[in-house]
């Protein structure tokens, strides 16, 4: 224990050093012991100024004559220094040791641009970007782009920055903007706005518009970017132009070539995403990254939350950065953002980092006041302290408050001591304001009056105003008000900044307190006011640009409308709102704009304004059908219903009526409402379909089609018969509802439409019907060369009326099931992955990610290059999974399993249980679907057994799946190697067991592969060939056989099917094995390996190494 005598004796020891040392110091700084007293002139400065420097300065004023020394401010040093001397030699030093004073020179020394060469100004040093107590939070970001941007990132990054309002999750991210542009990053911001909500994308547009435009500007790049740009959105660019102004600048938008495709509902907004994505792919890398910082996350609307979910989670995107921020205080009422956010984490491709904010704690808070003041942090401790108490340490509260001090008084700048000087005391006694907000309340207060009524219109749009909306109002004034040139002085205060024509509040929170000038109740009547003047003074073009914030403002008011002519207008601007938000795929805003319109509504308009009543009420429950609310689409089509006239009127809502029946599951009621639709239409279907009437109906289909060429149906006019038009438009949608759901009308419903367009002209829901009618020759009647003329008419039928809308559905189909049973599948494969690209960019995702899942399963079967097809799985079923196709994602489990298979990434290569599937659980569990996927399991089972030498059980697997080929007619991919490989397996078994339990097989499989060689030699004579070859040698034709087996590897290396040349040289080494020729079995057993190692298979590569050499 110390003793109270020593301890005493210490601290006199301190006082010692510390009164020494102030001379000491002094004589340093000023090189001099001495100097004349104080000036006359000083002296008479001193006694004018104000507040609690005199006292100081009299007592300094008496030190200094005593001892003869001059201030050190007079000699040109710095105030921090100046004050710390000063301090020393007062007696009223803030130091209570020497270490004290060591430390503080050795802070000057580090922060010489700080205290040694900033000298303290009458304005507040208040930075946006300081770290305040944010260090560790500051290295986590960082840290998180390092990780994003490196080149063995496994996916984009995510920083989710939480914390109250005002706590500084904005300037945490500003502060370290600087370093990450350093580093190569481009940094893009937006910011979402409570009183924005209602304008979809605002925020996610307004930062890719910035990017753009700072893409034009980067003359060393924009070559490349224009040119990589502009091949990845084609003729869609235009469509991303009209959301992005800037991009305009990058690519030529002009209407030249095919007009771009309309797709309305979720496949409007499925190409907008895609689009989005394109955008970022082709500028956004690991060497040139992006940062996409986007503020207020609380108030984001679900089409930016899900544009923002599909850019972060693009398996495609590299070097992409998304920071967001969000009031965790108010985020509970957007349950969107708390489901995307887990949805992302739960994923697991992103790097997600969370980061939550707290208030500042007393160091973060002082070194607050120590940048604001350019003050040593020692000298403004006990002024933070009081600070902390007042304002609990919220970021902003503590710069509103300090800004409250100096308007007071309280806080002031001395000229003469060229520092900031408080009364401590007084401050603690000053009455405070219970928040930032009430705080910037009295700072708006103290403004002229016409600077507040410019804050009321401003706060009205929200965080954010551009110039031209202010002037548009300003037209409606007498003398025109100047609004914005009284924003300009809220600028100078602090309250906006202004960049380009945008006024912008600082914080959210000035922009409530301003919001806070418009009484409760008149908030309404001045929304109504803004709207009224805006849709008044606004051009046709101004208008065009601003539909949303003038629909926005008249909405809040809308209630106090009350003459009947305004109301019917502002219906009309609903309308047109409502379709734009719409066609941006905004449906939720839309929805509100709709409804609003139907509201202002009365039941004399059916009657005044029948137009009006039906666009609203249909376009209306078209949204309500995307969004899902089922209940409230009911009631708008019966409405329409109820109120329609003629059958044309009710017509659009019958079309949503059938949608909404197949998307709630009810797909016999779509097809039975579809059928009644068709009878009122003037057509029918028969309700009972029969093997008979269907062939009937088929070859009365092909008599009519008889006396036609390729060139003269092309040649038919175009249908024009409205009522025609919309049974081939009813027909379209059915037909797909009838063959998923295995209805025996689908041959009809397709022999209907090709007949019609026969008797009516053509259309392009035409194109369809003619595909589906070749596939049903193919598959159905086994008449593949009509499949194939009807095929080719059916894609010439898509380019003549360049409906890029039917491109995808028409192409997968014809190139995948038509075409593969006449042309080499090898040139198919490129056709389909076009139906896949143009069907991402029209929107129809679904059928697109079905065409890029028969371009992989095509190019397996081909013998496509494993290695290079596994990674095109994981790039594209990756994808899949991005764009929320689970179920075509999982009938694609077995085939990336078998690929898995055989490059030796699964312990068994002949069971489909590895890292991507278990047949068992994936079988057990899956719902729809079940049957085909239990066949194609079945089907890649097999041929994984007959590949690795397990014939019987190959065998036993065919026969446990005799339903693959009702199941799959017309399935080349599935069909051809099943058809094989079985008849394979047969024959091994025949050679085992003999001939009468496979006999059967045996002959159907051989006579069925003949029909298709004739038909398209290039795809099956190599396996005739092998299956001749193997029926020679159970025949015990040696001679036979041994030309066969050669006749078959050739061919299959002629025709480029390496994957199955190499199955015929071992099915020949085999034979020449048994035939006691081991010689020329080893040698074909080398060749066999050759081409399994040049397929990719490595498990099979060794499998025959191990078995035969």
């Amino acid at each position: 224990e110390v003793s109270p005598l020593l301890t005493s004796e210490g601290k006199e020891q301190e006082r010692e050093d510390l009164s020494c040392l102030g001379p000491e110091l002094y004589k340093l700084f000023s090189r001099r012991d001495s100097v004349d007293n104080y000036g006359e002139t000083e002296e008479k400065e001193a006694e004018e100024d104000e507040g609690p420097s005199r006292r100081r300065w009299k007592k300094k004023k008496r030190s200094g004559r005593k001892r003869g020394r001059a201030p050190l401010r007079e000699l040109g040093l710095p105030t921090p220094l100046c004050g710390m001397v000063s301090s020393l030699l007062g007696g009223d030093s803030v130091y209570e040791s020497v270490k004290e004073v060591e430390e503080d020179l050795r802070l000057m020394e580090t922060q010489a641009d700080k205290y040694l060469f900033s000298a303290p100004s009458s304005e507040l040093q208040l930075s946006r970007r300081g770290l305040y107590g944010r260090t560790a939070e500051a290295s986590e970001l960082l840290k998180a782009y390092g990780r994003a941007t490196d080149a063995n990132a496994t996916g984009n990054g995510m920083v989710l920055v939480s914390g109250h309002s005002g706590t500084g999750k904005s300037s945490l991210v500003e502060s370290v903007r600087d370093e990450l542009v350093e580093q190569g990053a481009t940094f893009i911001t937006g910011k979402f706005d409570a009183m924005q909500q209602m304008q979809p994308l605002s925020a996610v547009v307004s930062a890719l518009n910035d990017y753009c435009n700072f893409l034009a500007g980067d003359v060393g790049r924009i070559g490349q970017v224009r040119e990589d740009v502009t091949e990845a959105l084609g003729g869609e660019g235009s469509v991303l132009a009209d959301l992005l102004p800037n991009l305009h600048t990058i690519i030529d938008v002009s209407n030249k070539g095919p007009k771009c495709v309309q797709p309305s509902g979720k496949k409007a907004l499925q190409r907008f995403i895609y689009l989005f994505r394109l955008l970022l792919r082709t500028t956004c890398s690991y060497s040139r990254p992006v940062v996409l910082f986007l503020d207020d996350l609380q108030w984001a609307d679900e089409i930016s939350l899900e544009l923002i979910s599909a850019l972060i989670t693009d398996s495609q995107l590299q070097g992409c950065l998304l920071i967001g921020s969000y009031r965790s205080n108010e985020v509970g009422s957007n349950l969107s953002l708390l489901g995307r956010l887990s949805d992302i984490q739960k994923l697991g491709s992103v790097d997600v980092t969370t980061l939550s904010l707290d208030n500042l704690d007393e160091d973060a808070v002082n070194d607050v006041l120590s940048d604001a003041l350019l003050a040593l942090p020692r000298r403004t401790r006990e002024l933070s302290k009081v600070v902390l108490r007042k304002t609990g340490g919220n970021a902003l509260f503590v710069v509103q408050f300090l800004s409250s001090l100096r308007h007071e008084g309280l806080l002031r700048f001395s000229l003469l001591a060229k520092e900031w000087e408080w009364d401590v005391d007084a401050i603690e006694r000053k009455d405070m304001a219970d928040s930032a907000v009430e705080l910037m309340t009295a700072k708006i207060m103290r403004l002229a009056p016409y600077v507040r009524d410019a804050l009321r219109v401003a706060t009205v749009f929200g965080a954010q105003c551009d110039e031209g909306v202010l002037r548009i109002i300003d037209r409606g004034s007498e003398p025109a008000a100047g609004t914005a040139a009284a924003l300009d002085i809220s600028v100078s205060e602090g309250l906006m900044a202004k960049e380009g024509t945008t006024y912008m509040f600082s914080h959210d929170q000035i922009q409530s307190a301003a919001y806070m000038l418009i009484p409760a109740r008149e908030r309404p009547a001045f929304h109504l006011r803004i709207g009224r003047l805006l849709l008044k003074w606004s051009s046709v073009d101004e208008m065009g640009c601003n539909l949303f914030v003038a629909v926005d403002q008249m909405l809040r008011g809308a209630h106090l409308i009350s003459e009947r002519l305004e109301k019917i207008n502002f219906a009309k601007l609903c309308c047109l709102a409502g379709r734009k938000a719409f066609n941006m795929s905004a449906f939720l805003p839309a929805s509100v704009y709709l409804n609003a319109g139907i509201g202002l509504l009365s039941s004399d308009d059916w009657d005044l304004r029948r137009e009006l009543c039906l666009h609203l009420y249909n376009l209306c429950a078209e949204t309500e059908y995307i969004l899902g609310d089922f209940a409230a689409m009911k009631l708008h089509l019966q409405e329409i219903l109820k109120q329609g006239r003629t059958y044309e009127e009710k017509m659009r809502a019958f079309s949503t009526m059938i949608l909404s029946l197949g998307a709630e599951g009810r797909v016999p009621a779509a097809i039975e409402t579809g059928l009644a639709v068709l009878v009122q239409l003037g057509e029918s279907i028969p309700t009972c379909a029969t093997p008979t009437n269907i062939k009937q109906e088929v070859e009365l289909t092909m008599q009519m089609l008889q006396p036609y060429t390729h060139d003269g149906l092309l040649k038919l006019r175009v249908m024009d018969d409205v009522n025609k038009r919309e049974v081939m438009r009813i027909l379209n949608v059915i037909s797909c509802y009838l063959y998923f759901g295995g209805n025996e009308l689908f041959p009809l419903a397709v022999c209907l439409m090709v007949k019609l367009s026969l008797s009516h002209g053509v259309c392009k829901e035409s194109a369809f019907g003619f595909a589906l009618y070749g596939f049903i020759l193919n598959g159905r009647f086994g008449n593949l060369d009509c499949g194939y003329r009807y095929g080719k008419v059916a894609v010439s039928l898509v380019e003549k009326f360049q409906a890029k809308d039917f491109l995808c559905r028409v192409h997968c189909m014809v190139f995948s099931w038509i075409n593969a049973w006449i042309e080499p599948i090898q040139s198919l494969l490129e056709p389909i992955k076009h139906s896949f690209d143009v069907g991402m960019l029209t929107g129809d995702t679904e059928l697109a990610m079905f065409s890029i899942s028969q371009y992989l399963i095509l190019s397996l079967v081909s013998g496509g290059e494993l290695g290079r097809l596994m990674d095109e799985m994981s790039v594209y079923y990756g994808q899949m999974l991005d764009y929320k196709q689970h179920l075509v994602h999982i009938l694609g489990a077995p085939y990336r399993q078998a690929v898995l298979n055989l490059v030796g990434k699964s312990v068994d290569p002949i069971k489909l249980v590895g890292a991507e599937m278990n047949e068992d659980t994936l079988l057990r569990n899956m719902e729809v679907g079940r049957a085909n996927l239990r066949s194609v399991c079945c089907s890649l089972r097999m041929w994984l057994e007959y590949l690795f030498g397990e014939y019987e059980l190959a065998a036993e697997t065919a026969r446990s799946c005799q339903e693959v080929e009702q199941i799959h007619v017309g399935k080349f991919s599935v069909l051809c190697n099943h058809v094989f490989f079985s008849g394979l397996a047969a024959i091994a078994m025949a050679r085992k067991e003999g001939r009468d339990k496979w006999n059967s097989c045996i002959s159907s499989n051989m006579e069925q592969m003949k029909r298709w060689a004739l038909s398209s030699p290039w795809n099956f004579q190599h396996k005739l060939e092998l299956m001749n070859a193997e029926y020679a040698f159970l025949d015990g034709d040696v001679v036979s056989a041994t030309n066969m087996y050669k006749s078959a590897v050739d061919t299959a290396a002629k025709h480029r099917f390496v994957h199955e040349q190499a199955v015929a040289l071992e099915r020949a080494g085999i034979f020449h094995l048994e035939q006691g020729n081991p010689a020329n079995a080893s040698a074909l057993f080398k060749r066999a390996c050759t081409c399994y190692s040049k397929w990719g298979a490595s498990s099979k590569t060794k499998h025959v190494q191990a078995t035969y050499l």
